[in-house]
């Protein structure tokens, strides 16, 4: 599993708010190999911590280096990004590449974010 912090392009999945101490899990389906969460902070928010897990769709287990987190600072109204690609395949012969997993993201601190999730 490979974990990136910059910003990529995609098609946006999935947008949601969050909120100190809710925690979301979904499945997301993805054709790139790639799942990109952009964390986007209100005006004025105080520090927040983002954090995001991922698992096998199927059996829910947690992938190997499938855990990140990023840190928005106070009062910052710059975007975050996570991005996960490295999913492998279904098959032997690595013809079907995986394209789904679940995941599950909370936050710390004091705020409100929302999260878009791109593939």
């Amino acid at each position: 599993m490979d974990i990136m912090r910059s910003q990529q392009c995609g098609i946006l999945l999935q947008e949601f708010d969050v909120v100190v101490p809710e925690r979301v899990r979904d499945v997301v389906f993805f054709e790139t190999g790639r799942v990109d969460f952009c964390f986007v902070p209100e005006p004025f928010t105080e520090r927040l911590t983002c954090f995001v897990r991922v698992f096998d769709a199927v059996t829910e287990q947690e992938l190997l280096g499938g855990f990140a987190r990023v840190r928005i600072p106070r009062r910052s109204g710059e975007h975050r990004w996570l991005g996960f690609s490295g999913f492998g395949y279904y098959d032997e012969e690595m013809l079907h590449p995986v394209d789904r997993c679940m995941y599950e993201l909370w936050t710390e601190g004091t705020g409100r974010v929302v999260v878009r999730v791109l593939g």
